[in-house]
């Protein structure tokens, strides 16, 4: 869940060039990049470190001595980061992402053709303890209204571990959904409790997650999941019916955010691709 000084960093964002699915088409920086921050944010090759001091997810304070993260980026579809994070599992510390930014308010949901994601991944397995690891890996996209106010988050968490798995989404309001070829978990939470301004941030925590390093998705139907909430019967934090199909995309992002990270590990993609 990400706080509102992210948009900073959307100064630099995704190439408008279509994605065609299992391909890396993104020929535009090839140059390996290599960026270590503590404080602050890095956007090279259209990925983004955001400011590590700008606390999120019900935690605020001071980043702990000698907290660090480097990024390495070679497109889109080829990058990675190392952290050492010593946060004890609390709050939110930075979310290194790939990003697609669709303007203000945004495109209209209902105007893409399709919106199906595939990614393979790296990321640390636990181990048999979760002590000083806390993180998922997931989708984020971000709904407003035509006239520009902040609706709803979307996360689409595909791997997590330590007390980012679950616990921290939000209330728990619908299990055993099947939506594409996996099945999922829904949470939900008010967007003014973790500080980013939008009215519900709704997070589908994938069942069965696998403890693999790496890890391949296919053609994962972003649809598939404005779809069931359009029809779920569910209010939001606000009350109101949802209706994505009224709203406008303002960014997708593919990433890793993380709490804690003790000792030191590391997360890479190695393909990452989007077609609408």
């Amino acid at each position: 869940m990400k706080k509102t000084i992210l948009a900073l960093a959307l100064l630099s964002t995704f190439a408008s060039c279509k994605k065609d699915i299992g391909a890396n088409t993104d020929t535009n920086n090839t140059s390996v990049v290599n960026e270590k921050e503590v404080l602050g944010f890095q956007s090279t090759n259209n990925l983004t470190i955001p400011n590590m001091n700008g606390i999120w997810g019900g935690f605020y304070g001071s980043i702990p001595s000698g907290t660090w993260q480097y990024l390495w980026a070679n497109s889109q579809s080829s990058w990675g980061a190392t952290a050492y994070l010593n946060g004890n599992g609390v709050g939110v510390y930075a979310y290194p992402s790939a990003r697609r930014y669709y303007g203000y308010p945004g495109k209209k949901w209902t105007d893409f053709n399709q919106f199906i994601s595939s990614v393979t991944f790296t990321n640390p397995q636990a181990n048999g303890s979760t002590v000083g690891l806390s993180y998922n890996t997931s989708y984020d996209y971000f709904f407003y209204s035509g006239d520009g106010q902040k609706v709803y988050e979307i996360m689409v968490w595909l791997n997590a571990e330590g007390q980012a798995n679950n616990s921290v989404a939000g209330v728990l309001v619908a299990n055993n959904l099947n939506i594409g070829d996996y099945n999922w978990k829904l949470y939900k939470a008010s967007g003014s409790s973790v500080g980013n301004g939008y009215r519900t941030v709704w997070s589908f925590v994938r069942n069965g997650m696998s403890q693999n390093d790496t890890q391949t998705f296919y053609g994962i139907n972003m649809r598939g999941f404005t779809n069931y909430l359009n029809n779920s019967g569910l209010k939001d934090t606000g009350g109101y019916d949802v209706n994505i199909n009224n709203l406008y995309l303002n960014e997708f992002s593919f990433g890793f955010e993380y709490r804690d990270i003790r000792p030191s590990r590391s997360f890479s993609v190695s393909n990452y691709a989007i077609a609408n």
